[in-house]
Parts: structure tokens; C-alpha cells; sequence
């Protein structure tokens, strides 16, 4: 009974630092970032239901991608939409202790393997450009965001380097107003 007593105030201050102490906000999954209409408007066409999924490998994430409507055959191509989300949950028991750590690291080796990166500005905690891979990343509230938008637009240039500009310099413009338009603001 003695015990039962002395056991008693811990119980209870353990009960109040619980309830003090706010849960942790879990990461919001990449599909209610950015909706089915909001894919289409930024492609400027229909896409197929949302397709989530997990990223493994070096590090855990999880993804969400819309892919245009209309069959390949007719196209020639395919759009997408892709947003991949690392999350201290995610990167749990992985190589990297924080999303933020995930983010200069896999920044720090593409420069390291000649990449050139282009720092955005006003997006989030930090962000950059891949124009290697047509990617933007950022680093927001906790979390590591890779956005990569491909649509089908049509672009003529006199040889094929300025294509390859244009067409990256077109895809960075699409992913910087998705994220500070249905992104960002929903973080």
C-alpha cells in the first residue's frame, strides 16, 4: 500500500508533462499537398487519379505523382507531376539523422559530381534548382520536399544546349509557382 502511494505522484506528474508536452505533428503525406485539379491546371490538362507510394533506398520518403490523361500513343509523352516528401519519420532508422541533414548531403554530392545548382530564393527554409534533373528542393518546416514537374510543352530553339536551357528553365518556373502556390501554403 506504501508503494501504491509513493507511485502515485509520479503517475500523476507523468500524466501532466504528457498532456504539456503537444504530440508531435505528423508529416503531411505529398497527395494532400497537392490535388488531382491542382495537377492538372499546373499541366495544363487532365491527369489520372493520384498514385502515392514510397521512396526506399539511401532514404525513405514517400511520393505522390499525377500523370497526364491522355494515352501515350497519341502523345508521344507523358506529363507528371511529382512531389516526394523526407520526413523525420521517414528518414527514421536510415542513414541521415534529419531531413535537413538528407538535403545537404544529397546537395553537397551533386556538386561534388560537377552538378551546377541554382539557389532559389523566398521558398521555404532554403531551396535550390537541379537542372540536371529538372528537380527543385526544399527545405520547410521540418521537412525535405522534391518537386519535379514534366509537361509537354513544345518549345523550339536553335540547337539543341538552348533547348535543354529552355526546357529547364520552363519546368523550374512550373515547380517554383506550384510550390508558393499549393504547396508551400498548405505545410
Amino acid at each position: 500500500m506504501k508503494t501504491a502511494r509513493c507511485l502515485l505522484p509520479l503517475w500523476a506528474l507523468a500524466l501532466v508533462m504528457c498532456l504539456a508536452v503537444p504530440a508531435l505533428a505528423d508529416a503531411p503525406k505529398p497527395c494532400s499537398l497537392i490535388s488531382k485539379d491542382e495537377a492538372a491546371a499546373i499541366l495544363g490538362e487532365p491527369v489520372k487519379d493520384a498514385r502515392p507510394g514510397k521512396v526506399v533506398g539511401m532514404a525513405n520518403g514517400e511520393k505522390c505523382e499525377y500523370f497526364t490523361a491522355a494515352p501515350l500513343a497519341k502523345r508521344g509523352g507523358v506529363g507528371v507531376v511529382s512531389l516526394v516528401i523526407y520526413s523525420q519519420e521517414s528518414l527514421k532508422d536510415g542513414l541521415f539523422a534529419t531531413p535537413k541533414d538528407f538535403y545537404h548531403r544529397l546537395r553537397k554530392a551533386g556538386q561534388n559530381a560537377g552538378s551546377a545548382f541554382q539557389d532559389v530564393a523566398g521558398m521555404g527554409d532554403e531551396a535550390y534548382w537541379n537542372s540536371k534533373s529538372n528537380t527543385l528542393h526544399i527545405l520547410a518546416k521540418g521537412v525535405y520536399l522534391q518537386l519535379k514537374i514534366n509537361d509537354l510543352k513544345q518549345l523550339k530553339a536553335p540547337s539543341m544546349t538552348e533547348l535543354q536551357k529552355m526546357i529547364s528553365e520552363h519546368r523550374r518556373q512550373l515547380c517554383e509557382q506550384a510550390a508558393k502556390q499549393h504547396i508551400l501554403p498548405k505545410l
